[in-house]
């Protein structure tokens, strides 16, 4: 019933498709199938959680996502055919997949070494296409490596992790992680910045299991315990689990599974190329041929697939290893001296997941041109030296009965001599056996630990998983920085930091205004809801002009003024337009004219005592506060999720002085404190600062209140459970 009701919600979202079936269900979302009605096209269709895809962040980077990954085109990627967003609905449509995925197949019928490493590599081929793009996959695992219809390699999930956690590493305080613990690198479980480097930890992971069957570690039983493995533990060295893998392929996946992020490849592709060499060097160039899967995409790779040589990107064992490139049982058949050709057990390998490698049993035994040398016994290992260099070459296999003898020793010389060439009537060294191998399970007793399903849970119930493991704690220094800065802030527009030089050719005595001297220095109070009365008391003054001019300003910006006829040296001034332009603590020029030339005029300090509220500034210092908080918190709002955002800072950076410089406009309208150059720099810089400390504070309070969120619903849930 649930499913049908899916079907119908996906087909109401996606009119021109009909949806026929559900192919799966996973923790980041449901696949169906459906076509496409006019082109008859099989589609897969992914929908993100619905629980999930309701909240605007996640339905943001949806759409930011979508148009980076529709630049995504290479031979091991999914197709993508469209991404949906409507209805509540977050849709991905991309090519169907019939072959099922690498996870399948490991599961059911295995997979042969060979086939393993090409599915590896072509999977670091699609990796690093999207990695030159700014794309990394962040959940890289056997499930999202599907097959089509010719069985080419598909990478698929591309950007679904992302889209869904804004590439941070979630999860419950129950101890579930969003996404897959058993691939996720060390920094990723710590909640770190995630690079290629992670994507590529993913694959060394997934190549390491599909070789042994089993994960580099042991005996976790949930995802907090496996993360904290990969954070206190190294790695099991894969031939300690499977001792057939060749040495430089096990110096390869080790490599790969580094702790130490320097000690690791960094690029997806060197990864890649390393494998396939390491993989030419063991088993010869025409290994590939024994895989099954084409390595598209990247010509590195598929030079390095045929290449015994060395290219960048290989990792070679040290020239005085002990270990030998691969375990013989010569029993079964022998090696050859040839460069690149490399026996391999006869047998599974003891693990209940099959052996890795095998010579055919019938392959003829070889001599080398040295002659033949005694066969080792069963489980005998030839030093790596003579694996490497070909000196070690058996004798024909024993007769019956007989029990095969210990081949001697090589002798070690810095410059060994070359073989001696064949005598003329001395038939030409057989060619190197063919390999069998036998295809590798995914081991039955270990437990595979899965992510924390979204299906029922909500954006509220996940938290940063470096949060699980260190619960943050209040942030009282950048909450008290902040309040400090923004305190100090307050304090200048109230009081203010300097004075406004003041001009003027007028002396001491000459125009009053309203009973006040302009040359006083003291603020002239003035009621623009009246008339203004302007004196002037020099006779020769008042008989050289006809008019008198006040004008208004802030920070040297003018605003409008009033001026009226000077009779019988005295003027009365009707303020109009300044009644409601001018309010508070503003800047004053008095002048006295003659036919428009000014004669005299003196710079004051000048008060507006009309109601403040209808007027200009303190109109323009409310609608800053008001703009500035909204796009503040328009900024800080990515930040309830705990995760650093840079335009957070930005945002921050300019919103914040704007909101103290609207602050300074309202307290001068109110008649506090005039405005002047050195309060508008002093709050700027504040404010900049003060947003910088303001992020921090919102980060860490962000942090701790959704841990805390968290839990009491992780409370609520249990106590529904068990009906209290």
């Amino acid at each position: 019933m649930v499913i049908a009701e899916d079907i119908l919600r996906i087909a109401q979202a996606m009119p021109d498709y009909d949806i026929e079936r559900e192919l799966g269900r996973g923790g980041m979302g449901v696949v169906f199938l459906g076509r496409h009605r006019r082109l008859r096209r099989g589609a897969a269709i992914k929908e993100l959680p619905p629980s999930i895809a309701v909240e605007d962040e996640v339905r943001e980077r949806f759409v930011t996502e979508a148009q980076t990954l529709a630049g995504l085109a290479h031979p091991h990627i999914v197709p993508i055919f469209d991404y949906v967003e409507r209805d509540g609905e977050c849709l991905i449509v991309m090519q169907e997949l019939p072959g099922g995925s690498v996870w399948d197949r490991f599961t059911s019928e295995g997979l042969t070494p060979p086939t393993a490493c090409a599915v590896v590599m072509a999977c670091c081929a699609a990796l690093q296409h999207a990695h030159d793009n700014g794309v990394l996959h962040l959940d890289v695992k056997p499930d999202n490596l599907m097959f089509d219809a010719e069985s080419a390699v598909k990478v698929t999930d591309f950007g679904i992790s992302r889209m869904i956690t804004g590439g941070r590493t979630l999860g419950t305080v129950d101890g579930q992680v969003l996404g897959t613990p058993a691939y996720m690198s060390p920094e990723q479980a710590r909640g770190e910045d995630l690079t290629a480097a992670s994507d590529v930890y993913a694959a060394g992971v997934m190549l390491y299991e599909l070789l042994s069957g089993h994960l580099p570690w042991q005996g976790a039983q949930t995802a907090a315990e496996l993360l904290q493995q990969r954070l206190d533990e190294d790695p099991i060295p894969l031939r300690d689990v499977v001792p057939s893998v060749p040495q430089p392929l096990h110096a390869v996946v080790m490599k790969a599974l580094s702790r130490d992020l320097p000690s690791r490849f960094d690029r997806a592709e060197d990864f890649g190329v390393a494998i396939g060499e390491a993989c030419a060097e063991a088993w010869g160039p025409g290994w590939i041929d024994h895989a099954g899967v084409r390595i598209v995409g990247s010509e590195r790779m598929s030079m390095a697939a045929r290449t015994t040589g060395h290219i960048a990107g290989a990792v070679r064992p040290s020239a005085d290893a002990v270990e030998p490139v691969a375990v013989l049982d010569l029993t079964d058949a022998r090696a050859t001296g040839a460069p690149g050709a490399v026996a391999a057990p006869s047998g599974a390998h003891e693990t209940g997941t099959g052996a890795a490698v095998r010579p055919a049993a019938s392959a003829a035994p070889a001599t080398g041109a040295a002659g033949p040398a005694a066969a080792p016994a069963t489980g005998a290992v030839p030093p790596a030296s003579a694996l490497e260099t070909g000196a070690f070459r058996p004798s024909a296999p024993p007769t019956e009965g007989q029990p095969p003898v210990a081949p001697s020793a090589p002798a070690v010389d810095d410059d060994p001599p070359a073989d001696p060439p064949p005598a003329a009537d001395e038939a030409p060294p057989a060619p190197p056996p063919e390999l069998e191998f036998t295809a590798i399970r995914a081991s039955s007793s270990d437990p595979r630990i899965s992510g924390a399903d979204l299906y029922g849970l909500e954006l509220a119930d996940l938290i940063n998983v470096r949060d699980v493991l260190n619960p943050p704690r209040t942030p009282w220094r950048p909450v008290l920085v902040t309040a400090l800065l923004f305190a100090l802030a307050l304090l200048v527009a109230l009081i203010g930091l300097g004075n406004s030089d003041r001009e003027g050719t007028l002396e001491a005595g000459q125009v009053i205004i309203d009973g006040v001297d302009v040359r006083s220095g003291e603020r002239i109070d003035l009621d623009l809801s009246e008339d203004v009365i302007v004196e002037v008391l020099d006779r020769s003054l008042a008989d050289a002009a006809d008019e008198i001019e006040i004008t208004f300003s802030y920070l040297g910006i003018g605003a409008p003024g009033a001026s009226g006829a000077l009779r019988d040296g005295r003027a009365v001034i009707e303020p109009g337009l300044p009644q409601r332009a001018v309010g508070g603590a503003v800047e004053a020029d008095v002048r006295v004219l003659s036919r428009d030339d000014v004669v005299a005029h003196q710079e004051v300090g000048a008060r507006a005592t009309q109601a403040p509220y209808l007027t200009g500034p303190f109109a323009v210092g409310l609608l800053l506060i008001l703009l500035a908080y909204a796009e503040l918190e328009s900024s800080l709002k990515p930040l309830r999720s705990g995760h650093t955002r840079i335009r957070s800072y930005i945002g921050a950076a300019i919103w914040t002085p704007v909101a103290l410089v609207g602050l300074l406009l309202v307290m001068a309208a109110l008649g506090r404190n005039e405005l002047t150059e050195v309060d508008v720099v002093a709050v700027v810089a504040l404010g900049v600062v003060g947003g910088a400390t303001l992020v921090r504070s919102r980060i860490g309070v962000a942090r701790r209140r959704r841990v805390r969120t968290a839990v009491k619903r992780a409370e609520k849930r249990v106590t529904a459970g068990v009906g209290i």
